[in-house]
């Protein structure tokens, strides 16, 4: 029986260069991954975990889809 130890984190424009699927390792929070990513400096963004907004506080789980999308702002 195989077990899937693994989420995808999905980074697309304009928080990097081209869009990026990134496979990481469960059982540890977000925010130590988010850490390491390489996002352009001075963008915002939202973490949504299996399509719901999440924070850096979430513990990661095997399967878990995890999207950063870059926040609109503008007036």
């Amino acid at each position: 029986m195989n077990q899937i130890n693994f989420a995808s984190i999905i980074l697309d424009k304009p928080l990097v260069n081209e869009k990026t699927t990134i496979q990481i390792q469960s059982g540890e929070y977000l925010r130590g991954f988010l850490s390491q990513l390489n996002i352009k400096p001075g963008f915002s963004f939202i973490i949504l975990v299996n399509g719901v907004v999440s924070d850096g506080d979430y513990y990661v789980q095997a399967g878990d889809v995890i999207h950063c999308l870059p926040q609109i702002t503008g007036g």
